[in-house]
């Protein structure tokens, strides 16, 4: 777990320019938001070299309430190309709802390229917090019965905002600094573990 989650500022709809890109992302891959009833947020995932095709659905009983489209601007900190990710936009429920899933849906292809192949690999899930708050959580679940990739393959990448709270994969990045990457934070945490052993070592 990452700890208590982090509440939805405005960095969380500024888009994904300074969003850090990570991947490829696994199976169970799980990233989550925080927003306020009757707000937006969104998540974005690549799978091979585009994003084709828009999607909208009913979700936690709000009519249309997650839409999918392709990136309209460079995102993943300049790496990501325009159009060539999609972006799950969700519209939070009106307070007062219960906690509820959604699971994987349809089918898809061998590459998640469009919005309903994504939509076959991935589970949503909603949590009513305190304060008339959501914690909305987006998982791939590879190996979906409708979802043409194994749970031993992957996603190319997503782009993480510094406003998400994401419990999984390998490590929390929530304690990740500024320009740290993933494998720089195990070392960092390797190294700091190292230190305190060394500090409280016993003499006898």
């Amino acid at each position: 777990s990452s700890g208590a989650p982090t509440v939805a500022s405005a960095t969380c709809n500024d888009g994904f320019r300074e969003a850090l890109e990570t991947g490829p992302i696994g199976n169970g891959h799980e990233q989550c938001q925080v927003g306020h009833a009757g707000g937006r947020l969104q998540f974005l995932f690549k799978d091979g070299n585009g994003c084709e095709a828009k999607q909208n659905e009913d979700i936690f009983g709000v009519t249309d309430g997650a839409s999918c489209f392709p990136t309209t601007e460079t995102s993943c900190t300049g790496r990501g190309n325009i159009g060539k990710e999609c972006i799950w936009e969700l519209t939070l429920p009106p307070t007062g709802a219960a906690s509820s899933t959604s699971g994987a849906t349809g089918t898809s292809g061998n590459q998640l390229r469009t919005c309903a192949d994504q939509r076959a690999c991935m589970d949503w899930s909603l949590e009513p917090l305190a304060g008339g708050q959501y914690r909305v959580c987006a998982k791939l679940n590879l190996g979906a019965e409708g979802c043409n990739k194994d749970a031993g393959e992957t996603v190319s990448h997503t782009c993480v905002k510094d406003c998400d709270t994401t419990p999984t994969d390998p490590v929390s990045y929530t304690h990740l600094r500024a320009h740290e990457t993933p494998e720089h934070l195990v070392c960092r945490l390797l190294l700091e573990k190292k230190k305190k052993k060394k500090r409280y070592k016993i003499i006898v």
